[in-house]
């Protein structure tokens, strides 16, 4: 990874004096690509950090932050278990304190880079429905709203500053996609129930170099397409893949991206 895709990937914009979104470029430019929206967050006791980007970023992650503040980075919570959002949790050692969903765990520790020695960079905080750390102006709400993207989604509210990040739970313009165990039929409802978290007026998405519009977020999680599963399996040597129709408003179905293809195993059912 060359210094000048990690210097022109990673902008950093500011939400408020004491929040910061180091950003990137959307997921369909490999050679751009840095991983999830990191979220800086600069508390009392130090810098929580939302997400990790991918693996290799974390020096980068470091030089941003020191531009805005030189507390030390003390926390990292993970939105969901995937390496774009994981990937460089291990670049801030083992004993900083990292929080996710017990689900987002599960599935990490399965994963080739939290194991063997690495292990040690598992998450050590779990959380089953709702947990919030800080206080005051530093408080956090950690949200479990049930599956979507992946079965252990996490909706991180900053709430003095009515403020959360969604993760993947809504990465960008375009229609659902999951994994590790998430679920497109259930993602409307769960995406309904962030939508009903009172006291939020800004939303961070998970990828984009551009924070978006809060109002076209906001109306997006509460209008989220309804997917149901439909038709039959092709062939048991498909691994049981399910056809998915949509329900989508008519004014979305030429401006919204239709690369993601929808397709669900049993597993997702």
């Amino acid at each position: 990874m060359s210094v000048s895709k990690l210097d022109s990937s990673t902008p950093l914009a500011t939400a408020a004096d004491n929040l910061h979104i180091l950003t990137g470029s959307g997921a369909e430019n490999q050679d751009a690509f840095s991983g999830g929206n990191v979220a800086v967050f600069i508390t009392d006791a130090g810098v929580t950090l939302v997400d990790s980007k991918l693996p290799g970023f974390g020096p980068t992650i470091l030089e941003r932050i020191k531009t805005v503040t030189n507390e030390p980075i003390t926390r990292i919570i993970n939105t969901h278990t995937h390496g774009d959002h994981t990937g460089s949790n291990s670049f801030f050692g083992a004993s900083i304190e990292s929080i996710v969903h017990e689900n987002a765990r599960a599935s990490m520790a399965k994963m080739p880079e939290f194991s063997a020695a690495n292990a040690q960079f598992l998450p050590k905080r779990t959380y089953k429905d709702k947990l919030t750390v800080g206080a005051g102006k530093d408080q956090i709400d950690l949200n479990h709203f049930g599956r979507g993207h992946t079965n252990g989604d996490t909706f991180v509210v900053f709430t003095a500053l009515r403020t959360m990040h969604v993760g993947d739970m809504f990465a960008w313009k375009a229609l659902p996609f999951v994994g590790h165990g998430g679920c497109v039929v259930e993602q409307p409802d769960t995406l309904a129930k962030a939508a009903a978290v009172p006291n939020v007026d800004t939303i961070f998405r998970s990828l984009g170099e551009r924070p978006p519009s809060s109002s076209f977020v906001l109306n997006c999680l509460r209008r989220f397409p309804c997917a149901r599963p439909g038709g039959r399996p092709r062939s048991q040597s498909q691994t049981g893949l399910w056809r998915c129709r949509l329900s989508i408003p008519i004014q979305w179905r030429t401006s919204w991206s239709w690369s993601t293809i929808l397709l669900l195993t049993r597993e997702h059912r």
